[in-house]
């Protein structure tokens, strides 16, 4: 991996662990003031007016939102990532037209975003991009993952709904579909899209020009 290619991916990871500490941090405020008003003794009750109160109440609103917000930041995340590894193959794409002196471009083809990118590297170098089935998995997930969020307010297209609960059987504790079909991720599936980019940095030859050789 090339030297810009490391810092960025090292601000990714430090932006995943702030997410993490922040939530953790929050929670357990919310778990602690919690904890306050159980040693207190302070139980619901109805008033006399039949008002029911909760002394949890509002510790209970905020936990709620603590979790949605977590799911945003992950869900964020995980979009920011996956337009850094595109912008890693676009510029593969163009340094092959550059070096090569080819007379077409990615830009040139059919399609739009890393999937016109992808055909373009497989055009040129005449061999299957990310050679790695592992890795190839994991990164048509994200991109579904990334289409759902970007266009469909994160509900899993449900002609993807059985390739993605297959994936969640296979790893555990990644993801998880709601009744509503959309994504939740968790922690250990948003750290390990790091990997993924590593990966797909590594396989695109960022550091070995040999990986762009034609001949």
């Amino acid at each position: 991996m090339n030297f810009f290619a490391k810092l960025e991916t090292e601000y990714f990871e430090n932006y995943l662990n702030l997410i993490k500490t922040t939530i953790e941090n929050d929670s357990k405020k919310i778990e602690e003031r919690f904890q306050a008003i159980k040693d207190s003794g302070e139980e619901p009750f109805t008033t006399d007016e039949g008002y029911e109160y909760n002394p949890y109440g509002e510790l209970e609103d905020e936990m709620f939102s603590l979790q949605g917000m977590e799911q945003l930041m992950y869900k964020t995340y995980l979009i920011g990532i996956l337009v850094f590894i595109e912008d890693q193959i676009n510029n593969v794409c163009t340094s092959i037209e550059r070096e090569d002196k080819l007379i077409f471009s990615y830009k040139d083809l059919k399609g739009s975003g890393v999937s016109r990118s992808i055909k373009y590297l497989e055009t040129v170098i005449r061999k299957d991009f990310l050679a790695d089935l592992e890795t190839r998995k994991h990164f048509e997930i994200a991109r579904e993952i990334r289409n759902s969020l970007v266009h469909q307010d994160g509900r899993i297209d449900k002609d993807y709904i059985k390739k993605i609960e297959a994936y969640i059987t296979e790893y555990p504790n990644m993801l998880s579909i709601e009744y509503t079909y959309k994504i939740q991720i968790t922690y250990n599936y948003a750290k390990s899209l790091i990997n993924l980019s590593k990966k797909i940095n590594s396989e695109l030859g960022i550091y070995d020009k040999s990986f762009w050789n034609l001949n």
